[in-house]
């Protein structure tokens, strides 16, 4: 599983992923400035690099600041989705 992760963090260019047991994957980019970004810019990969990819859910995560936090705990943008395939 670890393994999985590692190549679609590398193959989508995200900060973290996190498979459910049920095959849902979520993969998140973590901001501090969105500098013009947005969840959308993951679903543009995701298309691109996993066309048989269907998105469920994708969102905005604002959190204040607090040094330290994990990806999750944090402002981040992320993707969930399923692989038809799998």
């Amino acid at each position: 599983m670890e393994n999985t992760k590692n190549k679609l963090k590398e193959k989508l260019g995200v900060d973290d992923v996190r498979i459910s047991k049920n095959g849902e994957i979520r993969v998140m980019n973590s901001y501090f400035y969105t500098l013009g970004k947005s969840e959308e810019d993951i679903v543009k990969v995701i298309e691109k690099e996993l066309p048989d990819a269907r998105i469920i859910d994708k969102g905005n995560h604002r959190a204040g600041f607090n040094g330290g936090d994990t990806i999750y705990k944090g402002s981040h943008f992320y993707v969930t989705f399923v692989l038809l395939n799998e």
